[in-house]
């Protein structure tokens, strides 16, 4: 799995982060988080056999090849939530 250092994880605090489909370059997931939340989506597709569409995606995209970005970062939980939310309503998402 990957994962940010300790170090990566005190520096950047709460974020938004968003994955994306590397075969149709869609963006198909935004959240808020910290620390290694951004890649447990992809930890849980491949730990549990749970039927969800977003674990079902990355299952078929392949759990190697998922894209993720941090949108920002260094944020509150409250600016998180919030650009977390713009975002998703920009996008028209509604998150897996």
């Amino acid at each position: 799995m990957n994962s940010f250092s300790q170090s990566v994880c005190e520096n950047i605090g709460y974020y938004v982060y968003f994955l994306k489909d590397p075969r149709n370059s869609k963006i198909f997931y935004i959240g808020k988080g910290k620390d290694n939340r951004v890649f447990q989506h992809i930890q849980g597709a491949i730990d549990t056999p749970l039927k969800s569409d977003k674990l079902d995606l990355i299952r078929e995209i392949g759990t190697q090849n998922v894209q993720h970005f941090i949108l920002r970062n260094r944020l509150t939980e409250e600016q998180a939530l919030e650009v977390e939310s713009a975002c998703i309503d920009l996008l028209g998402l509604e998150n897996l």
